[in-house]
C-alpha cells in the first residue's frame, strides 16, 4: 500500500472548540451522575409504603 493510499484511509474528524468544550462538560456531568448512582446503590434500600389505589377500591359504575 502506498503512502498516498494510507493517507486516504486516515479518518479526519474536526470539531469546533465550542463543541469540544460542550462535549467535555457533558462527559463531566455523566461521570458525576454515574458516581451518584454508584453511591446510591451502595446505601441500604429505602423502605417504601404502598397504598392501594383509591380508585380501584370503589366499584366501577356504568353511566350509560
Amino acid at each position: 500500500m502506498s503512502d498516498k493510499e494510507k493517507e486516504k484511509e486516515k479518518v479526519k474528524f474536526e470539531i469546533s472548540k465550542r463543541l469540544f468544550e460542550q462535549l467535555s462538560e457533558w462527559q463531566d456531568k455523566m461521570e458525576a451522575a454515574d458516581r451518584l448512582a454508584d453511591e446510591s446503590e451502595k446505601r441500604e434500600p429505602t423502605q417504601t409504603e404502598t397504598h392501594p389505589d383509591i380508585y380501584e377500591s370503589h366499584p366501577k359504575t356504568d353511566n350509560s
